[in-house]
């Protein structure tokens, strides 16, 4: 492999996005140091500095495979430990858009588990490389830079909680993995760049989730529950997830300030208000193994990098700290690893045409990753914009893309053809592109006019009864 030259990466984060980038850079650099805030569990526990890793996650397809590519044997070796479910499309039951989904065997399988559990079998896999370090407890308090302030030349840490003594930490590459709350922006600034532009999409999400044994003397025919609601209709969401140790993960989730309550009575009486009874039916006699976590996401986050002319050479940005979604589409994790992806194909770029030099790697790079986001933000900020209590800037054609989108999933209800379309999709490893092929423009407007004759029929029938 043709390296960059460069000895020594740094991460500034160790959660999926910074484990992801420190195995991308293992590859191109002598060093990788990780540098976390967290006392990271050794069980596959929760972690403060993720408080989402209590509800419901999934990684979809083109997630799976990025990391089985860069983990090669990851998920065959949880898979036949039998420590965590392994299911297909068949095994979902869901409710979406006023209607049941097909339940066909795509031979696409995804492995469910709780986030924590997944981040935890990923660092035990990533620590293995011998040229990564993870440092626990660490926090940046700032980047080092050469006396132009055009080079990020490394950064400045101390112990969490201390602040004392600053150490000096040098590296060639910086990348902050660091989420939402990064403070790449505000560095920027104080060394005299611009701040990246900022959309939000304000959709005021609340989360409840806990943990349930599934009842004994009852069987489901599907290994994950979905129950989301037509808006902007209805605005309750529900989730029962299989995870490690044949548990439940249950999330309710409520869009535009209707959040589920954290009180026992609270929850279950959520749970009987969704548009289909499924989830309480479910849970109704299980067993409550944890307490009732709560989480809020106000609103969807993009950070626009790829449009500043000015930007300091050995610092990217990946993952949350870059852009986060509205997270009940379950897109995030995985359009955080095929951005880790976009980052091993720049890097390789840049060894072979700019001679070892990282010199306007930023600008390859972010440009890169911001065609993988387009994609998933469009998906997700124009459903969003349902709720007319929705805030931010409106994507061109959200009006028409809602109503085609509504039809189209309403026909891969009935339309075994359109649904696999739609999975592939959804899972990421299909482009948009394919949902407006003309065989499925045809089928959905042939849908549409069949409907508008059925309506035509009826209403002469209802306005006789009128009269």
């Amino acid at each position: 492999m043709i390296r960059l030259g460069g000895k020594h990466a740094v991460v500034i984060g160790g959660s999926i996005a910074g484990l992801l980038a420190g195995r991308i850079l293992a590859e191109h650099f002598e060093r990788v140091t990780i540098l976390e805030r967290d006392q990271l569990p050794e069980d596959g526990g929760p972690r403060k500095g993720a408080p989402q890793g209590l509800h419901s996650h999934i990684m979809l397809k083109a997630g799976e495979l990025v990391i089985s590519k860069w983990f090669p044997g990851f998920y065959e070796e949880l898979n036949a430990s039998g420590e965590v479910p392994v299911i297909d499309s068949a095994d979902i039951s869901w409710f979406h858009y006023g209607v049941w989904r097909l339940r066909v065997r795509t031979g696409m399988p995804k492995t469910l588990m709780t986030r924590p559990y997944f981040e935890w079998k990923l660092r035990s896999r990533l620590c293995t490389h011998a040229n990564v370090v993870l440092r626990q407890q660490c926090e940046v308090t700032g980047l080092l830079t050469n006396e132009s302030g055009s080079r990020v030349t490394g950064v400045s840490i101390c112990q969490k909680g201390s602040g004392d003594n600053p150490e000096k930490l040098a590296a060639d590459l910086v990348v902050d993995a660091s989420g939402r709350g990064s403070q790449t922006p505000r560095w920027l600034e104080a060394l005299g760049y611009p701040k990246p532009e900022e959309t939000t999409v304000k959709i005021d999400i609340g989360y409840s989730s806990r943990l349930y044994q599934p009842p004994e003397n009852k069987r489901f025919d599907w290994e994950f529950l979905l129950v989301y609601p037509k808006a902007p209709y209805g605005s309750k969401i529900g989730f029962v997830q299989a995870i490690e140790e044949n548990k439940w993960m249950v999330t309710l989730a409520g869009c535009i300030g209707d959040y589920p309550p954290k009180d026992e009575e609270g929850f279950l009486e959520y749970a009987k208000q969704l548009d289909k009874p499924d989830v309480y039916e479910a849970i109704k006699d299980a067993d409550p193994l944890t307490p009732i976590t709560i989480h809020r996401f106000p609103a969807s986050l993009r950070r626009r990098y790829e449009k500043l002319s000015r930007f300091p050479e050995g610092l990217l940005v990946v993952g949350d700290a870059i852009s986060s979604f509205n997270p009940v589409y379950g897109q995030g994790m995985s359009v955080t690893a095929l951005g880790a992806d976009a980052l091993d194909a720049c890097l390789k770029e840049h060894a072979v045409y700019n001679k070892g030099s990282l010199a306007g790697l930023s600008r390859r790079y972010f440009a890169k990753v911001s065609k993988i986001i387009d994609t998933a933000w469009m998906a997700a900020v124009t459903e969003d914009f349902r709720y007319p209590q929705a805030s931010g800037k409106k994507p061109y054609g959200t009006r028409w893309l809602n109503w085609y989108m509504g039809e189209l999933f309403e026909l891969a209800s009935i339309d075994q053809k359109v649904y696999f379309q739609v999975i592939l999709v959804q899972n990421m490893v299909a482009s948009s592109r394919t949902l407006f092929s003309p065989y499925i423009i045809r089928q959905v407007m042939k849908k549409n006019w069949k409907k508008r004759q059925a309506e035509k029929q009826i209403m002469p029938v209802s306005m006789n009864k009128e009269v």
